[in-house]
């Protein structure tokens, strides 16, 4: 008997999992763009985030996959940590929504016929339909109809060993009972060891609530594994974070840190939040008992804890952005020029140079490692763009600002400046396309040439990336330019005469020019923006600051 119970135990749990699993699946699948779209533009204040969060869980039905997607905005840089906190405690309220559902639908209806009349709709959508949005939306039916089904398998096996349970203990007693707080921790450790094993909180909560329905468990020993059940939801972030960026662990350390406060703050006040939903849930007159009960300690508590860090995300957020920092992060904020120095212009002019200067040194080391052959770190190349993009912002900003056409116009030759390294910086991304620049290889005789044109673009991006280069840039600049026109020309020529001759294809032959076209982009962009920035002058006082910014930011 006790055997045939754990097996239909074992496979009502696997029901559920399963159920979860094509739920979620078809919901994200056909509801996946409006929940796209949810979390891009609704996340502007913490308590929109939140909104966003809780819709965005209901409709996914899984707060780990819409947590797992914040990870990826995050990673992409879509979206800041800050805001995606706001979702993240909406995800925690959302995950009551299955507690609900399962509190009213699967205990307060005829199980069995609800669940096998969505199998039906649901394989029917799946089967008959054409339309990919369709069968989806059969899938999640049909999922949902897996769930309630193993929900009713469950809630009879674990009644079934709650009567052989009672027939064994002492009349009188009480099933897991809650005297001492190591019976409290046992049942919560039981609740988070069970949702990471399943990766599914509505799961565990699903079965706990089964548990306590059917007798198996009193109301503050089902409390207790709920709270575990909530602490546990964070370790598919955790596994989604390992290998993602320092923003991406920032957000699920706080995910983390949230779930923990959260849970330390119900356990301090068990007794008393359980009253208070004892209490309301006699006020409410709420229908299938101990399991409504449940759902809705599991949205006190929740909302109790949304309440208690809203009031410090900003303070909470900034504490994350201390964590995790890495060498790239550092790299990519500005160091001179901040939004103090746009009263003064002077000062902001000999800011912007130094930063000017720094931004040339990263991005002629950049393209010496590139003329290297060497593979270049993705964070390190967004590093450089975040900096450069900070720097245009900083340039966008002065232009609004008041200032004598003097200093207009160093402000104009400094973001001509700019856009020399900035475009020579995005001629790296284009011929780093797979991580690691190759120098064209086509046969033997153009080998030395694209050897000649190697060393000419090195010795250009190891002078500019030396900021230590004293005395005459410009004479070195031009000399520098020159060998490398040469180099570049011959190597041209060769190509041209060879693809003439047929010793190489139409393709090999276009795909090699543009290759050295952007090179020589990139190589003249760099010496352009060095001659200047180290022959700083003044240009001719005839027009406005705004007027004179407009003009060098269209003709770079």
């Amino acid at each position: 008997m006790t055997i045939s119970i754990l097996i239909n135990s074992l496979g009502g749990l696997a029901l559920i999992l399963l159920g979860m699993a094509m739920m979620t699946d078809g919901l994200k699948t056909g509801t996946g763009q409006t929940i796209k779209r949810l979390l891009e533009k609704s996340t502007g204040t913490p308590l929109r985030g939140i909104s966003t969060g809780f819709l965005t869980t209901a409709i996914a039905q899984s707060s780990g996959a819409i947590t797992v997607a914040l990870i990826g905005f995050v990673n992409a840089g879509v979206m800041s940590v800050r805001q995606a906190l706001g979702v993240i405690y909406g995800t925690n309220i959302g995950t009551t929504v299955t507690a609900w559902l399962v509190a009213f639908l699967g205990f307060g209806l005829k199980i069995d016929l609800l669940a096998l009349s969505l199998l039906v709709v649901g394989v029917t959508l799946r089967l008959s339909s054409e339309r990919r949005g369709r069968q989806a939306i059969g899938e999640a039916l049909a999922g949902f109809g897996l769930f309630f089904l193993g929900l009713g398998i469950l809630q009879e096996s674990l009644t079934g060993l709650a009567s052989l349970t009672a027939q064994s203990i002492q009349p009188g007693s009480d099933p897991g009972q809650t005297g001492s707080w190591k019976v409290v921790l046992l049942y919560l450790s039981l609740g988070l060891i069970v949702t990471v094993l399943t990766q599914s909180s509505s799961a565990s909560i699903a079965l706990v609530l089964s548990a306590a329905a059917g007798g198996l468990l009193n109301f503050e020993a089902a409390a207790a594994a709920v709270i575990g059940a909530n602490l546990g939801s964070t370790s598919t972030a955790v596994l989604a974070a390992i290998k993602a960026t320092s923003n991406a662990r920032r957000l699920t350390l706080g995910h983390v840190v949230f779930n923990i406060l959260t849970a330390c703050v119900a356990l301090a006040i068990l007794p008393w939040l359980v009253q208070l939903v004892f209490l309301v849930a006699g006020q409410l007159e709420l229908e299938s008992g101990m399991a409504s009960s449940l759902a809705l300690f599991h949205t006190f508590f929740n909302l109790m804890g949304v309440l208690l860090m809203l009031p410090i995300t900003g303070l909470f957020a900034k504490w994350l952005e201390t964590r995790f920092r890495q060498a790239d992060e550092d790299l990519a904020k500005p160091r001179f020029i901040d939004k103090t120095l746009l009263s003064i212009p002077t000062l902001a002019e000999e800011a912007i140079q130094k930063e000017l200067q720094r931004f040339r040194t990263l991005v002629a080391d950049n393209a010496q490692q590139l003329m290297q052959g060497k593979r270049l770190s993705g964070a390190h190349r967004e590093s450089i763009e975040s900096l450069g993009n900070s720097m245009e912002d900083f340039f966008q900003a002065m232009t609004t600002q008041r200032m004598p056409i003097e200093d207009a116009n160093k402000i104009a030759q400094l973001l001509r400046v700019f856009r020399y390294l900035h475009e020579s910086f995005v001629c790296q991304g284009q011929l780093n396309k797979e991580g690691i620049f190759r120098w064209p290889e086509l046969n033997n005789e153009t080998a030395l040439s694209m050897t000649h044109l190697r060393d000419a673009s090195l010795a250009v991006a190891s002078f500019c990336a030396d900021s230590d280069n004293q005395g005459d840039h410009r004479r070195i600049d031009q000399r520098l330019l020159a060998q490398f026109r040469e180099a570049y020309a011959a190597a041209k020529n060769l190509i041209l005469q060879q693809a003439a001759a047929g010793k190489i294809s139409v393709g090999q032959t276009s795909d090699s020019l543009d290759t050295l076209s952007t090179l020589r982009r990139l190589i003249e962009q760099l010496l352009k923006g060095d001659e200047v920035l180290s022959s700083f002058s003044t240009l001719p006082l005839n027009t406005s600051a705004q007027d004179t910014l407009a003009q060098t930011s269209k003709n770079p």
